[in-house]
């Protein structure tokens, strides 16, 4: 037998053995998983009134619940914020391909005062603007 020979033929058994194992992990995952559906599915019927559970059925199956399956307060959430891991340039650059894609963003935050559009004058009888001038013509052609 070569030594290339000798060579494959241990890494063959090395993962042989390995998925042996990891086979052995799954199994027991499955087990774990089979159980817990099969103690919710009798939580469930007895929530339903189809089967009675004394109070220590109930606090022996949350027990074997917990050991089953993780609980909500178990799992850790973490939001990530991209921006936090980011360098300016690279925050710049992002930046620079938003703006590019939308070029009608560089108006709403343009630095500088917001043009205001003046507001056309009504000729309503009660505007104010109409009020002030008609009572100046009318003082001119009394004084």
């Amino acid at each position: 037998m070569t030594p290339a020979d000798a060579n494959a033929l241990r890494t063959r058994r090395s993962n042989q053995h390995r998925a042996r194992a990891d086979g052995a992990k799954d199994a027991e995952y499955i087990r774990r998983k089979i159980r817990a559906g099969a103690l919710i599915g009798r939580l469930n019927r007895a929530a339903r009134g189809e089967i009675e559970l004394s109070k220590i059925q109930v606090e022996a199956t949350k027990i074997l619940l917990d050991k089953a399956m993780p609980s909500l307060q178990a799992i850790e959430q973490t939001q990530v914020n991209p921006w936090d891991q980011m360098s300016e340039d690279e925050m710049v650059e992002q930046v620079r391909a938003l703006i590019a894609a939308h070029p009608q963003l560089i108006k709403l935050f343009a630095p500088g005062p917001t043009p205001v559009e003046p507001a056309e004058a009504q000729s309503e009888p009660g505007n104010e603007l109409e009020s002030v001038v008609s009572e100046q013509q009318t003082q001119r052609s009394m004084g």
